[in-house]
């Protein structure tokens, strides 16, 4: 609906026309929430190609190990560390020829969660669990970035109350002069 226009308004003044650009948002917030839904990759939600998720994390593993700058040895040996795999404890540690298969034999051995968790941990890269995510339209987010996303959502929400605020106290005053 048209605001009247006032004494002060310039009748040259042209109107801006909001509601289409509201729709747009509407439709694009739609869409985007659509999209949230449907399985990434172009897959169906009935079937899942393993090999090449083997291999998309294989691939990811390895980044994040090139990425630390890590040798895959050296990444092992911090890993059965920090699982207690020593050759001092009694679980035994995993073997340079076992993780060497798991990395470049994906579809054959598939590497275990927690070989994965312990890359992540070790290289301080979550670009593995990216990868997996990946599959259901899901990303990581980081700690810094979560609390920014509530510091915005928070803001939002304060903003919204000073509105509403302000919205009532011009009702109370409007009542006053009645």
């Amino acid at each position: 609906m048209p605001r009247k226009r006032g004494k002060d308004t310039d009748d040259r003044q042209l109107e801006l026309d909001f509601s289409g650009r509201v729709e747009a948002v509407a439709e694009s917030t739609r869409l985007i929430a659509e999209s949230a839904h449907r399985p990434a990759h172009g897959e169906s939600a009935d079937r899942l190609d393993e090999e090449e998720l083997h291999v998309e994390l294989a691939v990811a593993c390895k980044r994040a190990m090139r990425a630390s700058g890590l040798s895959r040895e050296e990444t092992l040996e911090k890993i059965n560390e920090w699982f207690g795999r020593s050759d001092g404890s009694d679980n035994k540690p995993v073997s340079i020829g076992v993780f060497k298969n798991w990395l470049s034999k994906p579809v054959e051995n598939p590497i275990p969660v927690r070989i994965m968790l312990g890359i992540c941990w070790i290289t301080d890269n979550l670009e593995p669990f990216e990868a997996l995510l990946s599959r259901f339209g899901a990303t990581v987010v980081p700690r810094g970035e979560q609390v920014a996303l509530l510091l915005g959502k928070l803001q939002t929400a304060t903003l919204e109350v000073q509105r509403l605020k302000k919205q009532l106290t011009r009702q109370l005053c409007e009542g006053c002069t009645d």
